[in-house]
């Protein structure tokens, strides 16, 4: 159990220097099919050179290296394509399909991403929406103005409110001072 956390730890390790030694990286994935349709993910990279693009190779990492990152491998995933492309702005992602259709809900994936010069693991976990599910988006609240409140001010009498403060002024008592003489 020991050696096991020591390659896991070692595993973390080296997930996170290889991230700050190196440029490139994987960043968010966006999931393009639904529960039964054939797998079709992107997942974006960070900035690489040239050179770095074309020695990129994408996988889904070896049971092995699963199973040293503490993670159960999906066995019930069909066979997965890795494809290194790049979008219309000269931006890599790495694409992930499949022929045949995903079955499993819930997705957990040690994407295994290595170059010319370095090796980087990455793991992403995801739920498949069943086929035509469409989350219920909660409806805003209707927003009615206020309505302004009328106060007729001929009802006020202004003599009652001067002699109320005329009286608060009397009845407040002033602190009281005495003048000591210097003899």
């Amino acid at each position: 159990m020991l050696k096991s956390l020591v390659k896991a730890l070692g595993l973390v390790v080296g997930l996170v220097v290889s991230g700050f030694s190196y440029a490139i990286s994987m960043g968010d994935i966006n999931v393009a099919n639904t529960l039964g349709e054939p797998m079709n993910v992107l997942i974006e990279l960070g900035t690489a050179s040239k050179d770095e693009i074309s020695s990129l190779t994408a996988r889904l990492a070896p049971p092995e290296v699963f199973k040293d990152a503490g993670l159960d491998y999906p066995s019930g995933l069909p066979p997965l394509n890795f494809k290194i492309e790049t979008n219309a702005n000269g931006e890599p992602y790495i694409k992930v399909t499949s022929v045949q259709p995903i079955n499993e809900p819930f997705v957990n994936l040690l994407v295994e991403l290595a170059w010319s010069s370095g090796k980087l693991l990455r793991e992403y976990t995801f739920l498949l929406d069943p086929p035509g599910y469409v989350p219920i988006q909660p409806q805003p609240a209707e927003v009615r103005p206020v309505e302004p409140s009328v106060v007729d001010v001929s009802e006020l009498e202004p003599k009652a409110i001067e002699s109320k403060a005329k009286e608060e002024i009397i009845e407040t008592p002033l602190p009281s001072t005495a003048l000591v003489a210097d003899e």
